[in-house]
């Protein structure tokens, strides 16, 4: 096996924990040195499958690691950094998800799970049960093709979730006739604004025709003089961003008509937005930016098939990537995206693009 076909990436990380994920062609024992300058620790996989996960704990807060993997005949060398460890409590928590794709098809497409997708929303809904944020927020694309089945299968899954669910759809969502129905049938009003305390708010957008509304702008207009954090969903981005630009850039197609609008929540200090649709994992800071960040969240059904955790403290927020419980799919994902992009010619599926520009962890873990 060569180095080339032995795949290793630095796969989650937080203030005291590094997770790293590998996949090779062939199976034997892999194992994993972590240096730091507490010293070094050696792990070594269990089954000798050729793919898994190794999960250092207990590691020191905003420290450097060299991480050396080793496999039969080949070898991959890492390196990540820990998050520092927040000074003041936890405020919040939110968890993220985004376009899960709930479906009926029996058949995936260029490395999209559609036959697991019900499966990977109940791994979700039990991990949002354990982790207990505030809630769980959701920027579209719940169902694929909008169907009453397909809302009454993802609401059933939904409904085991012991927090809130606050959602906004996204273009599959309503993609048949009466899909912005079927939304408020099973999920209420596409648009919302919601007080947390604290002078917080969250702004919901219905952004599903790839449009943003009136009503949704008369929203952010009023949330403008929010007193402390305001957090923003959308399905389309607002912003463009240079590191999403295969296929869709992805972004309303009426910015012209908000100009204005869109500057003045740019400057605005204490904004989060989070999107959807791409699901390419970065962080875009507008033109002319004060203290408001765009997100593009990842995805449960699609590599790097995960979600991201939300923690606020009063010196910023620490998000932390948390991939789906299956490495055997996520590498599944990967090599069939890589596939795809191939045979149809389409590079958005290439997975390097889609862990994003700079790689997963330099555009996720920013706080």
């Amino acid at each position: 096996m060569s180095n080339e076909e032995f795949f290793a990436e630095v796969l989650s990380v937080d203030e005291s924990r590094i997770v790293v994920a590998y996949d090779g062609p062939v199976h034997g024992e892999v194992t994993l040195e972590a240096i730091s300058g507490d010293g070094s620790e050696l792990l070594r996989s269990g089954e000798c499958v050729g793919i898994g996960r190794f999960e250092l704990a207990n590691c020191s807060p905003d420290s450097d690691y060299a991480l050396h993997l080793t496999a039969p005949g080949a070898e991959r060398r890492l390196v990540c950094r820990t998050l520092p460890r927040p000074a003041t409590p936890e405020l919040r928590r939110f968890l993220l998800l985004a376009d899960p794709h709930v479906s009926f098809k029996t058949e995936n497409r260029k490395g999209r799970f559609f036959a697991e997708s019900a499966l990977l929303l109940e791994e979700f809904v039990h991990l949002a049960n354990q982790l207990r944020p505030e809630a769980v927020l959701c920027v579209g694309d719940l169902t694929n093709a909008g169907t009453n089945e397909e809302y009454r299968l993802c609401r059933t899954i939904l409904d085991a979730l012991a927090l809130p669910l606050l959602a906004v759809p996204g273009n599959h969502d309503v993609l048949p006739p009466g899909g912005t129905e079927l939304w408020r049938k099973f999920f209420g009003a596409p648009e919302f604004q919601r007080e947390l305390g604290r002078g917080d708010r969250i702004v919901g957008l219905d952004t599903s025709s790839g449009y943003l509304s009136e009503s949704g702008a008369a929203l952010l207009r009023d949330a403008l003089d929010t007193p402390g954090l305001l957090i923003v969903l959308s399905h389309y981005l607002l912003y463009p961003t240079p590191d999403i630009h295969r296929g869709s850039n992805g972004v309303i197609a009426n910015t012209a008509e908000y100009v204005e609008l869109l500057e003045q929540l740019a400057c605005r200090p204490h904004t989060l937005l989070y999107t959807g649709h791409q699901n390419i994992p970065v962080v875009t800071a507008p033109a002319g930016a004060r203290g408001i960040r765009q997100w593009t969240l990842p995805q449960p059904c699609q590599y790097p098939c995960g979600h991201l955790l939300a923690r606020f403290h009063a010196e910023g927020v620490w998000h932390t990537f948390l991939p789906i419980g299956s490495e055997v799919l996520r590498q599944w994902s990967r090599t069939a995206g890589d596939r795809a992009a191939a045979f149809y010619g389409e590079r958005q599926w290439e997975s390097v693009y889609r862990r994003g520009r700079c790689g997963l962890l330099n555009q996720v873990y920013f706080f």
